[in-house]
């Protein structure tokens, strides 16, 4: 029998929530310092990855995370 699991989101609107996949992301990117790796890691596409930072960053008066350019030395940093 399966066991089951508890998952909160925590809502900030109609469109804004954060929830397990976006804290996972998070955390990810703290461990890489990769938006990139992190997607990889998370088997997402880079693009789905991006969205959801994206979104994480608005929900917030300020960004969860920055980005700056990627690349050797470069990628997000907290």
């Amino acid at each position: 029998m399966p066991i089951p699991a508890i998952r909160f989101r925590v809502d900030f609107g109609r469109r804004q929530a954060v929830g397990p996949g976006k804290i996972a992301l998070l955390e990810r990117i703290g461990r890489t310092g990769s938006l990139s790796q992190a997607a990889r890691d998370l088997h997402m596409s880079y693009r789905r990855a991006w969205l959801l930072l994206e979104s994480l960053n608005l929900s917030f008066r300020e960004p969860v995370a920055v980005s700056s350019k990627g690349g050797r030395g470069g990628g997000a940093r907290d």
